[in-house]
């Protein structure tokens, strides 16, 4: 199986191409606002670096959010376009289940993982996940949460591993507090050392076998207004 994976919902632009769960070629670059121009090139040379052509792909995984709503729309569509063109199916990924998948790579312990996304000022994106196996299993949904709210969530779930971009938006805003912050100040600094912060498209790739590969026009991304209103639905596995 032949997989190229695109992740946009984050500031990184990143693609990469998995074959048999082996990373055959990956090019990621922390780029605000330049996904629309390196998306594309970055395709094309991680596919020219593994020596396939579009031809020999059979799924494309993409990266559906939550996160930026111009680089969600941005990879999808590109991941449409290359499906289209290709007569493939595409893999939708959550976001915040491939960063937690990526924490549990990195270490055989038994953990939970507080996954944290910015959304809108003061506001984050907040779940939390265990490990099943090797895939992440949903302790508790996404929700979106001011920062005093997110702050005393992580205090008290103090075993947490703490990952995603989110984490440095957040430090900068609980710093500066003296009730409760320090324990929480060290984790996001243990996470960020461990560039537990940083999404790509590697793992985006490596954990779409655990999802459905669904037609190119039935993926859209997940926003943060499905969240408030509990609308959100997506697969999280396969039966």
């Amino acid at each position: 199986m032949t997989v190229l994976a695109i992740d946009t919902a984050t500031k990184v632009c990143s693609t990469a191409l998995i074959q048999n769960d082996t990373l055959l070629a990956e090019l990621s670059e922390v780029a605000p606002q330049q996904h629309a121009e390196l998306l594309l090139p970055f395709v094309e040379k991680v596919m020219n670096q593994a020596g396939k052509e579009v031809s020999m792909l059979d799924r494309i995984a993409v990266s559906i959010g939550p996160g930026s709503f111009t680089g969600l729309r941005i990879g999808l569509s590109v991941a449409k376009g290359i499906a289209v063109g290709a007569k493939i199916p595409v893999i939708p990924v959550p976001t915040m289940e491939a960063i937690a998948y990526n924490v549990f790579r990195l270490t055989a312990d038994n953990i939970i993982v507080s996954v944290i996304l910015p959304a809108r000022r003061h506001e984050y994106y907040y779940s939390r996940y265990r490990r099943s196996d090797e895939e992440p299993e949903t302790v508790s949904a996404i929700s979106v949460v001011q920062t005093d709210e997110l702050e005393a969530q992580l205090a008290d779930n103090t075993d947490d591993v703490i990952a995603g971009e989110g984490i440095e938006r957040l430090l900068e805003e609980i710093k500066s507090r003296t009730s409760q912050t320090g324990q929480v100040i060290e984790r996001i600094n243990i996470a960020l050392d461990k560039k537990l912060n940083v999404s790509t498209a590697s793992v985006t790739g490596l954990v779409s076998k655990y999802y459905d590969a669904v037609d190119a026009s039935l993926v859209e991304p997940l926003y943060s207004k499905q969240f408030e209103s509990g609308s959100a639905r997506f697969k999280q596995k396969p039966e």
